[in-house]
């Protein structure tokens, strides 16, 4: 008897020697003499005496019947810790072993155990979950009734976790797929309210997928590979698109989104998969979370996806910060992702774009409304930044767009004294050049100790202009003999006091603004309005009282009297230009139309225009020689008069009464850009600039309204201003000689003359400067009204269907500079834009 205590004792010295919680092997005759406090199945709670009569407890795990080993899996003398850890293990363990005999190993039930041990609250399937038993929940799902299987599938631990939680931070793809074919429910979430695509979106795309297809299709049921079982759903739990739009929507705890935690991963294929899915594209992004509109054809637009530069997405954002092209730009646009959103940084999509260099990506975000003067890291704004890029269109461009020119940054610098102590040369000179020219400041007494000669005050220094200063050539905004009198008379009246102020005539004063043609040139007649808008802060269409418009002019003007700022017709007129001038002329019309009934309304007519007076002209092409149309949303004089049309080429419909996306379409017509419009060709072939037509206009209707004795409607002319595409350098041409054409050369000189002829031809009769100025000049001259002429000389001849951003944005940037070097001049214009406010 002493022979056996002594090898018990010297037992369970060597077995208590170890960690209390290491798993080991052990032979079960050694427990034939313990007591067996508890048993459950295979595992059994032990305790004997041991030295010093301390009484010892052990949990010990049995294997199959036959066995002659078993494991010891604690070792303890506190009562409570041994019933405490039993109780975790004997409802789980047993169950395991019985399932998966094979898990009776030492280093498999020590890492079993160290789970249960931490993480007591969750069940049997959470267990499985974590280390992947798969067959666990095939077997599950063959015997639904079986007591083995008695907790649910949603049960949650004391985070909040359910298996499928656990198995999807645990990236068991085929745990996963085996549990949804429980039908498990998918709106569960847990302590920090992330439900199952927050876990999954920081794991893979296959696993996104898994879950979204499971979603998507749950209540038709679709086959899987493994088991060619049927996923379905209960009908109590009925899960459709809409609940994956929220779970894939759904912020946690912490406001993150599954896409905004992607980003922070780094796991750009999972970006890609929630995007494809329906997450909100601004889920990524630090700014207030928008209403997503959903493209139900974005699951067509996959390929795009992949067109987003992943090396990006781990700073957050929206895609629009991970864009690599404009076709993006535009497809996330339409879905409504923010375009003023910021990454982790900091920064919007626009200060990414500007420091990659992308100037068309630039453009289309500015073109979608995006804010050009937003501050970013550092406090830096898309101009500091494209300063720092040292390239000169990408200054135009944000330039072009109403850059705040003398914004300062986190270190108080604008960007003149970034482009001024730049060590880049020689563009930095250039740079320099074009902040000055348009009215960037020098530095205060801020950063005056860093500056250099380009931004100090104690300077003079303004950088050099570029290699073509054709566009710095002097033009007036009015002449000096026939118009310089009456605009210095009609500032004295609008100084004077208004009781003071003498009016021989009480009729209503009518402003006249004139368009002219010149295709996307129009982006001139768009900078100057967005200017005279932005200074007298209110739209054209409340400063001006009647508008005449030729060709783009015309179609400015219908966008103006529908409701549009100058500048969203800048951001419209840089969307349309790339997808109309698209491959060779004539361009696709109908392109132009959509674009035309998108903006202009498709049902809406001339005479729903209400203010001001808009005046089209376009050209009946159907005879010859062509005629003059002018289109109106108020009655002409022939409607006043009750007489009859003439030559009218549609006399069924009166001009008030077309549609207003007809008549803009009329109107720009332009021969060989695009195909006809009924009878009518391009409005600038018989009226390019329509100033005269206006004044003749308006002196018909005051002639119509006096024959009428209306003289309440009769009015006078209190100003015109007329707004030009831009004056071209004059360049040499080769005198015309149609002498003789009998031989070779002759006949190679035909050729040349002709096409030099037809230049010289198509010039003159689509004339909007030159004499046509002079008349009109000469015209309000007689009448005693104030004329301006507003019309930036530029240094190239910018075709009508011109596309290059480079060529737009510095004809824009010239215009800017135009109104910068006359503000003078210009201020006469807006003092008397501004006496009758």
């Amino acid at each position: 008897m002493s022979s056996f205590l002594s090898f018990a004792n010297k037992f369970v010295r060597n077995v208590f020697s170890k960690e209390p919680y290491t798993v080991l092997e052990v032979r079960i005759e050694d427990f034939v003499h313990h007591d067996i406090i508890d048993r459950n199945e295979s595992i059994i709670l032990h305790s004997y005496m041991g030295e010093g009569r301390v009484v010892n407890y052990e949990i010990v795990l049995h294997k199959e019947n036959q066995s002659k080993i078993a494991f010891s899996l604690f070792r303890s003398t506190v009562t409570e810790d041994c019933q405490l850890y039993y109780l975790y293990l004997k409802d789980r363990l047993p169950i395991l072993v019985r399932l998966f005999p094979n898990l009776c190993t030492t280093s498999q039930l020590q890492e079993i155990c160290r789970y249960i041990r931490e993480n007591p609250s969750q069940n049997l399937s959470h267990i499985c979950a974590y280390f992947g038993y798969v067959e666990y929940f095939r077997k599950r799902l063959q015997s639904p009734t079986s007591n083995t299987f008695i907790e649910s599938i949603n049960d949650q631990d004391d985070d909040g976790k359910t298996p499928l939680q656990v198995a999807i931070e645990r990236e068991r793809l085929n745990v996963i797929q085996q549990i949804l074919l429980l039908s498990p429910k998918m709106n569960l979430i847990d302590k920090n309210e992330n439900n199952i695509l927050h876990y999954a979106a920081q794991t893979n795309r296959e696993i996104i997928a898994s879950i979204c297809i499971y979603i998507n299709h749950c209540n038709s049921g679709i086959p899987n590979s493994e088991s060619n079982n049927i996923i379905t759903i209960d009908s109590d739990d009925d899960v459709d698109y809409e609940t994956l739009e929220r779970l894939i929507n759904t912020r946690n705890g912490n406001n993150f989104t599954p896409l905004y935690l992607a980003c922070v991963k780094d796991k750009p294929d999972c970006v890609k998969e929630l995007i494809k899915n329906g997450a909100d594209v601004n889920g990524a992004s630090i700014s207030e979370p928008t209403h997503l509109r959903r493209d139900e054809s974005f699951d067509n637009h996959s390929k795009l996806i992949s067109k987003l530069n992943e090396k990006d997405m781990k700073n957050g954002g929206t895609p629009l910060h991970w864009c690599k092209n404009t076709e993006i730009i535009d497809m996330l646009v339409d879905m409504n992702c923010n375009l003023n959103a910021r990454n982790f940084h900091g920064d919007t999509a626009l200060h990414l774009m500007v420091i990659r260099n992308n100037l068309e990506c630039v453009l289309s975000l500015l073109s979608h409304g995006a804010n050009v003067n937003t501050s970013g890291a550092n406090g830096n704004t898309p101009l500091h930044l494209a300063v720092k890029t040292n390239d000169i269109s990408m200054v135009q461009a944000i330039i072009v767009f109403d850059a705040d020119l003398d914004a300062v940054n986190s270190n108080g610098e604008t960007a003149r004294h970034l482009a001024a102590t730049s060590s880049l040369t020689p563009s930095k000179d250039v740079i320099l050049y074009m902040l000055d020219a348009v009215g960037a400041m020098r530095c205060t007494g801020r950063n005056k100790g860093n500056c250099s000669e380009g931004c100090s005050p104690d300077f003079t220094y303004s950088g050099v202009p570029p290699d073509n200063p054709s566009f710095l050539r002097k033009t007036k905004i009015y002449d000096t003999i026939l118009i310089e009198p009456i605009v210095k008379a009609a500032l004295e009246k609008a100084s004077a006091p208004k009781d003071e102020m003498k009016d021989d005539s009480s009729r209503k004063k009518v402003r006249l603004l004139s368009l002219d043609g010149g295709g996307i040139r129009g982006l001139i007649l768009i900078q100057m309005l967005a200017y005279l808008e932005a200074v007298l802060q209110r739209p054209v269409v409340e400063t001006f009282d009647w508008l005449a418009g030729t060709s783009t002019g015309a179609i400015l003007a219908l966008l103006l009297a529908s409701g549009y700022s100058a500048k969203q017709c800048r951001e419209i007129y840089f969307r349309l230009k790339d997808k109309l001038f698209v491959g060779y002329r004539p361009y696709c019309s109908d392109t132009l139309e959509r674009f035309l009934q998108q903006h202009l309304g498709k049902e809406r007519q001339m005479s729903d225009i209400v203010r001001p007076r808009v005046l089209v002209t376009t050209t009946v092409a159907d005879r010859f020689p062509p005629d003059i149309k002018l289109f109106r949303n108020y009655p002409d004089v022939n409607e006043l008069l009750n007489h009859p049309h003439k030559n009218d080429c549609k006399p069924d419909v009166k001009s008030n009464e077309e549609y207003v996306w007809k008549v803009a379409r009329s109107s720009g017509a332009a021969p060989t850009y695009f195909s006809s419009f009924e009878c009518f060709l391009d409005g600038g072939l018989v009226s390019n600039n329509p100033t005269l037509d206006l004044l003749c206009e308006v002196q018909n209707q005051n002639r119509a309204q006096e024959i009428l004795n209306n003289q309440s409607e009769v009015v006078d002319i209190d100003m015109v201003v007329s707004v030009g595409t831009g004056i071209i350098p004059v360049r040499p041409l080769e005198p015309l000689n149609f002498a003789s054409f009998v031989s070779l050369t002759g006949i190679t000189n035909l050729a040349s003359n002709l096409t030099t002829l037809m230049k010289v031809l198509t010039e003159q009769s689509t004339q909007a400067d030159g004499q046509v100025i002079e008349r009109a000049q000469s015209w309000c001259s007689m009448i005693n009204v104030p004329y301006f002429r507003l019309s930036p000389p530029i240094s190239e001849d910018i075709q009508l269907d011109e596309s290059d951003n480079v060529k737009l944005v510095n004809m824009l940037w010239e215009s800017m500079a135009h109104l910068h070097r006359n503000q003078d001049t210009l201020n006469n214009l807006l003092i008397l834009l501004r006496s009758n406010e």
